[in-house]
């Protein structure tokens, strides 16, 4: 027992305190080597990360440099900057889009819409079309409702292309307003429906002219229109016309208005391709017999009026008691 206590004594210290003191000595020393080993891979870590950021940096300072000297560039020369465009042309330009050759200047006030204009009736000798533009007016009204804007569509469609057409108005949408006949009928649009008794303010009705100024004159289609127009044309009108009989209808004014129309049948047509030309209008898409069967139920009393005036045409020519060939004689 005394020998084993030696022993004892010999590895472990007499106090105990001592023996704490040893370990906790030991401790520290592999917790400052541990501590020393994680500070060197921190230190090796953020050296990696400042670099990758600083070369980030550099990077973008570069483009940023770029972009400065571009923009520069293009400040100091604007045109030797646009043409480095690469974009395709044909994408920027709206005119392969046309489907007539049609031009519209809706022309804006004070920013030099004359001198452009000037120069598209000077352009157009040069160039080989026809030039055409608003009538002047007092008061430009530039804004204009549904029907004003139809019936614009419908003006400049006349024009025969090339033209052009200047006006002081704000954009018109012709791709939405443009309507074949047959659709806008069968479609059911208020245009082309023709209802009986309404105002309309385009050339819907021969009535309307020869019935007068009167109030009850512009409803279409009415039985007063039309009976007030027989009998104006009947006691006031010297001759009324046809474009459908040509002939008669001249050789009537050259023998019932002679003052005025003497020679008219042999002018007009030794000059037919001159007079020819006069507001014509090359669109003239066909129309469906069943579309017109739907518009002649509307048009009854007009129709009515127009074969009134043809009796009253032919009426007056067979009393001049000429010769069967006169009809057909183109005049001398």
């Amino acid at each position: 027992m005394t020998g084993l206590m030696r022993t004892w004594r010999q590895f472990v210290p007499s106090r105990c305190s001592e023996l704490l003191a040893v370990v906790s000595l030991t401790t520290c020393c592999l917790l400052f080597l541990h501590t020393s080993h994680l500070q060197s891979q921190l230190r090796q870590y953020t050296t990696q990360q400042l670099s990758a950021a600083e070369t980030g940096s550099n990077s973008r300072q570069l483009v940023s440099a770029e972009n400065y000297i571009v923009d520069s560039s293009r400040r100091a020369d604007p045109v030797k900057a646009l043409s480095l465009s690469h974009e395709d042309p044909m994408s920027l330009n709206n005119t392969q889009h046309h489907a007539k050759l049609t031009l519209l200047f809706n022309r804006v006030p004070k920013v030099g819409s004359q001198s452009t204009m000037e120069l598209l009736r000077a352009l157009s000798y040069k160039n080989g079309f026809t030039f055409h533009r608003d009538r002047p007016q007092k008061v430009e009204n530039i804004k204009l409702t549904t029907r004003e804007q139809k019936r614009l569509v419908q003006l400049v469609d006349v024009f025969r292309p090339p033209s052009v057409y200047v006006k002081h108005v704000c954009y018109v949408n012709f791709t939405m307003m443009i309507n074949d006949y047959e659709t806008c009928v069968l479609s059911g649009d208020r245009e082309c429906q023709y209802v009986e008794g309404d105002e309309r303010p385009d050339f819907a009705q021969l009535t309307e002219f020869f019935c007068g100024q009167d109030t009850a004159c512009t409803g279409f289609n009415t039985a007063y229109a039309m009976q007030k127009a027989k009998e104006n044309v009947e006691k006031h009108y010297a001759v009324v016309g046809l474009l459908e009989e040509m002939n008669m209808t001249l050789t009537v004014l050259e023998h019932y208005v002679p003052r005025f129309f003497k020679g008219a049948k042999s002018l007009y047509w030794n000059e037919v391709r001159r007079f020819s030309k006069v507001n014509q209008n090359i669109y003239k898409p066909k129309v469906q017999e069943s579309v017109k069967d739907v518009v002649r139920k509307n048009f009854t009393r007009e129709m009515e009026f127009y074969d009134f005036c043809k009796q009253r045409l032919h009426r007056q020519y067979a009393a001049l008691n000429l010769p069967p060939h006169a009809l057909n004689d183109l005049g001398s």
